[in-house]
């Protein structure tokens, strides 16, 4: 599989969805991370970012995070809102994935960046989890 650059992650994002099969809610919320990526962007004054690859980032940084959504408990099925008819195969997704990947979802994340071939400074973005270190980041 040649290298998806981030241009090729931008312009095939939902082809990208579908492949791993993400609920409805998980898209919204990376497509929400990355407007909110694009801003800041956008705005930043200081040293000249990579957009593009922060844009990819963003679109790829909770791909994997299936696996860890309960869709058991009354607020598990609430966040995947109008979804919850169609729970019984969300589970089956969610099982399939577990099944592949495992269960952690940073590695199962990793693991499916790395079998689209991401380009390693988009994968570096994704790895260093800067999207889940916020309060770390904005307090040192």
């Amino acid at each position: 599989m040649p290298l998806l650059s981030a241009l090729d992650i931008i312009q095939t994002i939902p082809s990208i969805y579908d492949r791993f099969s993400l609920p409805p809610n998980l898209r919204e919320h990376m497509f929400r991370v990355t407007n909110i990526a694009q801003v800041v962007c956008d705005h930043w004054t200081g040293e000249k970012l990579e957009k593009e690859n922060i844009i990819a980032a963003s679109l790829l940084h909770d791909i994997g995070n299936i696996v860890k959504m309960d869709l058991d408990s009354p607020a598990g099925l609430a966040i995947i809102g109008k979804e919850v008819a169609r729970v019984e195969y969300w589970k089956d997704v969610k099982a399939r994935t577990i099944a592949k990947y495992g269960t952690n979802d940073h590695l199962v994340t990793a693991k499916m960046i790395e079998e689209l071939n991401v380009d390693p400074r988009i994968r570096e973005i994704i790895d260093l989890h800067v999207f889940s270190r916020n309060e770390e980041i904005v307090f040192s």
